[in-house]
């Protein structure tokens, strides 16, 4: 059995301390991680609303992709081209360059090769923002390249919010 004297009053106290402000500490970063997740939950359904609606009045039968996580790249990309074979344009194919991204995304984990699939990815990410472009085009012409630029710097918070309101002005034309 230890007896503890004065002395060591003050290294039990620190001790204590520690435990409790770790212990704050992790309390604070549960309830960050809680609030983040919320807040990306209620963006991401905000971006489902609006790509649905923008398919839907587009006369896409399969407009619930836009809830699907990997599905919802497709459907933007289809959307894409068909704003541009209706416009008399050439299509690119966006949907399956963005899908052939995603997909690379999921296996860039592969050591040989993990970094080259990257480079899809990236080589995807510049289609959906073409994709972008076309829809923003279409349905905000006045400011379609403040919306693309905003939607490349601050895509999580921008990209949704601009799909929603033109979801909102498709659903009207």
């Amino acid at each position: 059995m230890s007896v503890y004297s004065y002395d060591d009053f003050p290294d039990m106290i620190n001790r204590s301390l520690l435990v409790l402000g770790g212990s704050v500490l992790g309390v604070i970063l549960l309830i960050v991680l809680l609030f983040s997740s919320l807040i990306g939950v209620a963006f991401y359904v905000v971006r489902a609303m609006g790509l649905y609606r923008i398919a839907q009045a587009r006369g896409n039968e399969n407009a619930w992709l836009a809830w699907v996580p990997i599905a919802n790249g497709f459907l933007l990309g289809w959307v894409g081209d068909d704003i541009v074979e209706k416009s008399g344009r050439k299509s690119w194919n966006m949907r399956w360059w963005i899908l052939g991204g995603l997909a690379c995304t999921l296996v860039t984990w592969i050591p040989a090769i993990g970094w080259l699939l990257t480079l899809g990815t990236i080589a995807a990410l510049v289609i959906e923002y073409f994709a972008l472009f076309e829809i923003y085009q279409r349905y905000a012409p006045d400011n379609k390249v403040i919306y693309l630029v905003l939607s490349i710097f601050f895509s999580s918070i921008c990209t949704p919010i601009f799909l929603f309101l033109l979801g909102r002005k498709a659903a009207r034309e």
